[in-house]
């Protein structure tokens, strides 16, 4: 979908309309039971703190003193192509599919989520406003009406036109879009 010259938001996924749930929880950093760790790390099997191997070449444990080293922050965003009827914030049929499968990925655990709507050129920029915030809050009803999403954990914002995808192309369906963030807990 995003090609050369294009842009989505700093390094942001996008997720076609084939995704499984498993490609969607990776692109979220979001555990799903039965699907690869996020960051695609699968997790080995233990050793339960049992060092095996040459004790004397091991590395020194660090001085007591010594700060732990905070793990870096990564911001995970997918953008994915949420259909609306035309000109409205309308869920098509395969939008509700693929919004599915997004909450099968959300509906466990405390994560909260920025859902950001995105409209292509077309129009007037007050109205594409206004209309990307009504399509980031239809996705976020639907979320949290068929599943257990509790509605605070879901943060809607319209961007309207400002970010587009096909800058060649303004009217291009691929600006016409939904991203999601993980906010963390």
């Amino acid at each position: 979908m995003a090609g050369a010259g294009t842009a989505v938001a700093e390094d942001a996924v996008v997720i076609g309309k084939n995704a499984s749930e498993c490609d969607i929880a990776a692109s979220l950093g979001v555990a799903k039971p039965g699907c690869p760790t996020p960051g695609g790390q699968h997790k080995k099997p233990g050793t339960r703190g049992l060092a095996i191997g040459n004790v004397d070449a091991m590395p020194a444990a660090p001085p007591p003193s010594a700060p732990a080293a905070a793990p870096a922050h990564h911001e995970y965003t997918a953008a994915f192509q949420i259909t609306f009827e035309f000109g409205s914030a309308k869920l098509t049929s395969e939008a509700q599919q693929m919004l599915d499968k997004i909450g099968a990925v959300l509906d466990a655990g405390a994560t909260k989520f920025r859902i950001a709507g995105h409209t292509d050129g077309v129009g007037s920029a007050s109205r594409n406003q206004k209309l990307s915030a009504e399509r980031a809050e239809a996705v976020k009803e639907y979320l949290t009406g068929h599943f257990s999403i509790a509605a605070g954990r879901l943060q809607a914002v319209g961007k309207g036109s400002k970010e587009l995808i096909n800058k060649a192309d303004p009217g291009a369906a691929e600006n016409r879009r939904v991203e999601i963030t993980n906010l963390g807990g």
